[in-house]
């Protein structure tokens, strides 16, 4: 079955291929093309560039109050899924992607763009948990029991990261200079590090990026127990987090399926705040390490 997905998947993109020669110029085609030959890969599982309206449609998901204009939709000056964040809307604010795998994998790599215009990184709602990035998870209802998930905390405008539905446990390495018990690392192990109270550190801490197109990798490795995300901006990567995830269980976990969102929990329906769009493109998910995009 997964050898037929994979046989698809390849004639998928040279259609692709054949329609975006039609009507892009020649810098679009080479970042697409490069994402097509990040595609190619006997590994990848699923390549969806959300650059099409049937891409959208099919794996939208819709909260019942969003109004029709609101729905995510084809962008196609973006060439990507847009999402909106309306006025008085509640914790589901804009609906997801919601992508599942041909089979559940215990080793992903997931790889996506997104961006966050300058609007919403300037805007602080009044209540919620601050919006998420993705969800990476099992099962079919509810939050997923080992789910993995990347959200802009309490709209500090940095990527943290914390797994385990209902626990909620954190992605961060507890008093890394050994002097302060209180002190974390919210990015751990890779090129970064932000820490909650030390102001003098010698690595930088990785942030949003406004109105520029992002690329973030995902690898969830259940066997080994380990999460590492890297972020590509204008061609150049940065290890974001190496982190052991010692709470999931000592079998392997599987996971099956992401979902793309800018899901706020615990943000009210009754805040009249500005109507902000987000966009999201060019997933891929792979049992193998994926390339780092070249610059867009």
């Amino acid at each position: 079955m997964l050898r037929v997905e994979r046989n698809l998947l390849a004639f998928a993109a040279a259609m692709t291929v054949v329609a975006w020669t039609a009507n892009v110029n020649a810098d679009d085609m080479g970042a697409r093309e490069s994402f097509l030959a990040r595609c190619r890969s006997s590994a990848v599982v699923v390549c969806l560039p959300f650059d099409r309206v049937y891409e959208v449609e099919r794996y939208r998901s819709t909260p019942r109050h969003l109004a029709a204009a609101d729905h995510i939709q084809l962008d196609g000056s973006m060439g990507a899924a847009r999402f909106t964040i309306p006025p008085r809307s509640g914790s589901d604010t804009s609906g997801m992607l919601d992508v599942p795998f041909p089979e559940p994998l215990i080793n992903v790599y997931v790889s996506f763009d997104v961006r966050y215009p300058k609007d919403l990184l300037d805007y602080r709602f009044k209540t919620g948990g601050g919006w998420k990035m993705f969800i990476l998870g099992q099962g079919k209802e509810g939050c997923a029991p080992y789910e993995v998930v990347g959200v802009n905390a309490y709209y500090a405008n940095k990527p943290v990261f914390y797994y385990m539905c209902k626990i909620f446990e954190p992605v961060a390495k507890r008093n890394p200079y050994g002097d302060n018990g209180d002190e974390f690392d919210l990015q751990p192990g890779g090129d970064t590090e932000c820490l909650m109270h030390r102001k003098n550190h010698p690595l930088p801490c990785a942030h949003f990026i406004p109105n520029e197109w992002v690329t973030y990798q995902v690898h969830v490795g259940s066997v080994e127990r380990r999460l590492e995300v890297w972020q590509t901006v204008r061609g150049k990567t940065m290890k974001l987090i190496d982190f052991p995830l010692t709470k999931l269980p000592s079998s392997p976990v599987a996971y099956e399926w992401i979902k793309l969102t800018p899901y706020n929990t615990g943000k009210e329906n009754t805040e009249d705040h500005p109507r902000i769009p987000v966009w999201y493109r060019r997933l891929i998910v792979s049992t193998a390490p994926i390339p780092a995009p070249v610059a867009d």
